[in-house]
């Protein structure tokens, strides 16, 4: 799941990011970040993220 998210940004946005962050935890959290700012976190939102919905709408 989490490297399909990371092909699919890096697709899309590639020259446009300074970082992209994907950090799984093993208590279950999934949180993105992008430049240090939360794009997508897993336990607030109860749900794996999905690209189209979660991500992209929130990248420039």
């Amino acid at each position: 799941m989490a490297s399909r998210l990371v092909a699919d940004v890096m697709r899309d946005f590639e020259p446009d990011l300074d970082s992209l962050t994907l950090r799984p935890f093993d208590d279950g959290r999934f949180i993105v970040y992008r430049n240090g700012k939360v794009l997508f976190d897993k336990e607030k939102s109860g749900k794996f993220p999905k690209y189209d919905q979660d991500i992209k709408p929130k990248l420039p």
